[in-house]
């Protein structure tokens, strides 16, 4: 699943999951896009022969690179793991190797704004300001 949602003051999110390697299609239609948020999965860790339509740490690294190469994820744009699974390294390392494409995992509840303000999962946002990421 691919969306492109734009909040009604200009915010941008791409929420990609279930999609192994974009399309090269996709990666060019989202040139230039300047996302403020870009939430990708990235269920299977170190576990390279899934032979699944999902991303592994590798195979994600890769997508935010073609992303930022096409101007869709900028040096601002907060990119975030999402649809964890059992296959990924424990948390510390999991952030660790994210960190090497400028990204990073949270936790679960965390509402995440592209006006730089993190909540707690109690909180109460309009949906158009927010999106709730959650691992699987």
């Amino acid at each position: 699943m691919l969306y492109d949602v734009s909040a009604s003051d200009g915010g941008r999110l791409l929420y990609a999951t279930d999609t192994g390697p974009l399309p090269d299609a996709t990666v060019v239609a989202v040139r230039d896009a300047a996302f403020d948020l870009v939430l990708m999965e990235e269920t299977f860790g170190n576990h390279l022969d899934h032979g699944t339509d999902h991303l592994d740490l590798g195979t994600f690294a890769t997508q935010v690179d073609r992303l930022r190469d096409v101007g869709a994820v900028r040096d601002d744009t907060d990119v975030v793991a999402v649809h964890l699974s059992h296959h990924n390294p424990p948390t510390a390392e999991l952030a660790r190797r994210l960190a090497g494409c400028r990204a990073r995992v949270v936790d679960d509840g965390t509402v995440l704004g592209h006006d730089e303000q993190v909540t707690t999962p109690d909180a109460v946002a309009p949906p158009s300001e927010t999106v709730r990421a959650e691992a699987v």
